[in-house]
């Protein structure tokens, strides 16, 4: 899996002033402390205002082969200076999580598996089709080869562009 470059390897400072964890329910809690401005080039100054946070989390102690991957990780916005935030007490914002806490997919976007369904099927069940009819029966006709050509090369067209809308809600 991909470890991240730590400051330090960079050519930054470690600026961890403290850091402690837990574990009660299943449930690990980890808590960081550090300046808002520790002066180096490679940490953000932490303001009084939502910021920007990405995080990863599973249901085991352990990181899956290939790292967290698509499907534990999430994304949101936290005032780090809150007491909301880990601060001194309540509850942490809420986070757009990709997925749920055991891992399962969260509901996918409905739209685009219907496009990429549909797209395949024209792909395939007409224009595919269509080419190797033009092949089988309309060899007498003297354009014979370009309508196959046109069918089957638009059939494989539309089939990458259905696999792009399924890449689209597979992230």
């Amino acid at each position: 899996f991909f470890q991240p470059n730590t400051d330090v390897n960079q050519g930054g400072t470690n600026d961890i002033v403290s850091f402690a964890g837990e574990q009660v329910d299943g449930k690990t809690s980890l808590l960081f402390r550090r300046k808002v401005d520790t002066g180096d080039q490679f940490d953000r100054v932490i303001k009084d205002k939502n910021q920007d946070v990405v995080f990863a989390y599973g249901s085991t102690d352990s990181l899956p082969p290939g790292g967290h991957g698509p499907c534990c990780r999430g994304k949101g916005k936290v005032n780090l200076m809150s007491r909301g935030a880990g601060g001194g007490g309540g509850e942490p914002p809420e986070m757009d999580k990709e997925h749920s806490e055991t891992g399962t997919p969260a509901k996918p976007n409905r739209r685009l598996i219907l496009a990429h369904a549909w797209i395949q099927t024209v792909s395939w069940a007409v224009l595919a089709v269509m080419g190797l009819v033009m092949s089988r029966l309309a060899r007498h006709w003297k354009y014979w080869r370009h309508l196959h050509v046109g069918f089957e090369v638009s059939a494989t067209a539309l089939s990458f562009l259905g696999e792009m809308v399924a890449f689209g809600y597979s992230q």
